[in-house]
């Protein structure tokens, strides 16, 4: 991980953390902890779905022990990007870390580059789409089950009370073109 320094706790890793201005770009460094406490949107982060052929997206169920959103949907992929690590290397390093495969072997593109002031998104990320028919080895220490759901079925189960990253919803009805 390079200048990324880790600290562990039971509940979640700590890491350092780029903090950007309005612009997106680099202006400090904090720990993520210290950025969460602080309810800081200008750090970055990515997000992606993979889709298969039949238009499902891989859906991941967060692990109850996690300390945000436990035992709640989650983006397909998603993490903080790493001190000095750019938008694609942070897509390319937790695809690896949490779906246990490298997204260059498969279809994958850039869907929209979204900010909080603008988009109202929790912080200043990229979101990803990646296209595969695979069945991902998902990582057990994030995710306690998977399953693969159309964009309608993601919102109804969260219309339905499934606890879920706040994100999903946008990002499902502006690019995935369900209104419901």
């Amino acid at each position: 991980m390079g200048a990324t320094l880790l600290v562990y706790d039971e509940l979640m890793a700590d890491e350092l953390i780029e903090i950007v201005d309005d612009n997106d770009h680099v202006i400090d460094t904090i720990m993520r902890s210290q950025a969460n406490a602080k309810n800081l949107l200008n750090f970055r982060a990515i997000y992606a779905w993979l889709v298969n052929s039949n238009g499902e997206l891989f859906v991941p169920t967060r692990g109850k022990w996690k300390k945000l959103y436990p035992g709640g949907y989650d983006f397909s992929v998603s993490g903080q990007v790493a001190v000095g690590e750019s938008y694609e290397a942070a897509l390319r390093r937790e695809t690896l870390e949490e779906l246990k495969f490298d997204v260059d072997q498969y279809k994958w593109r850039e869907v929209a580059k979204l900010t909080p002031h603008h988009d109202g998104v929790a912080c200043f990320l990229k979101l990803y789409e990646i296209k595969a028919d695979v069945d991902p080895a998902f990582n057990k220490d994030d995710f306690e089950v998977a399953t693969w759901l159309t964009p309608k079925q993601i919102l109804l189960n969260i219309y339905s009370g499934q606890y879920f990253k706040p994100d999903i919803p946008l990002t499902l009805r502006r690019f995935y073109d369900y209104k419901g």
